[in-house]
């Protein structure tokens, strides 16, 4: 639950650079400016950032899904913190679960 997702203090930063091209993708905008992990060198430049594909693949490690996930605020997978560290083994929150080995996110 803290690394890289909901409860992390960067939770949200490492994911924000893809959902940010996702969005520009989806808008059919180039990323001019930045002020988040995005090359906007690369991203305001239609040879590298086309805008006028059928499909865009992007690949990353799998446990980066969740920080997309907290980038796009989608709160249907957060729950509240334990009050004690480490969870008590009653936990449900399994990165492995969700995300397990070559996972896949499809938007």
């Amino acid at each position: 639950y803290n690394y890289g997702s909901f409860g992390s203090p960067v939770g949200r930063a490492l994911g924000i650079g893809v959902w940010l091209e996702m969005l520009a993708r989806i808008k059919k905008e180039y990323i001019t400016t930045s002020h988040s992990s995005i090359n906007s060198t690369l991203d305001s430049n239609p040879n590298t950032f086309p805008l006028d594909q059928k499909i865009y693949p992007d690949f990353t490690h799998d446990f980066m899904i969740w920080g997309v996930l907290a980038a796009m605020s989608l709160d249907y997978f957060r729950k509240p913190l334990p009050l004690s560290f480490p969870p008590p083994a009653t936990r449900r929150f399994r990165l492995g679960d969700v995300t397990p080995y070559a996972a896949r996110f499809a938007v």
